[in-house]
C-alpha cells in the first residue's frame, strides 16, 4: 500500500468457503478502506477463484 502521486495500493483479503481458508487480492484498492467488510464472489467450482462483488456493481 503506499500514498501519493505514484503509488499504487492493493486490497488483500481473507475469505472462508465450505469450512476452507482462501485468500485473495485487487490490485486498485483506493476505495476501500482497511477493515471494511466487503462481498466476495466465489467460483463454486474453483473456490481459490473470487472477486470482490463492489468493484463489479
Amino acid at each position: 500500500m503506499g500514498s501519493g502521486a505514484g503509488s499504487h495500493t492493493k486490497v488483500e483479503y481473507s475469505y472462508t468457503y465450505e469450512g476452507e481458508g482462501y485468500c485473495g487480492s485487487y490490485p486498485k484498492g483506493s476505495r476501500f478502506e482497511p477493515g471494511q467488510r466487503i462481498t466476495v464472489v466465489v467460483d463454486p467450482n474453483a473456490p481459490k477463484n473470487s472477486l470482490i462483488r463492489e468493484v463489479f456493481v
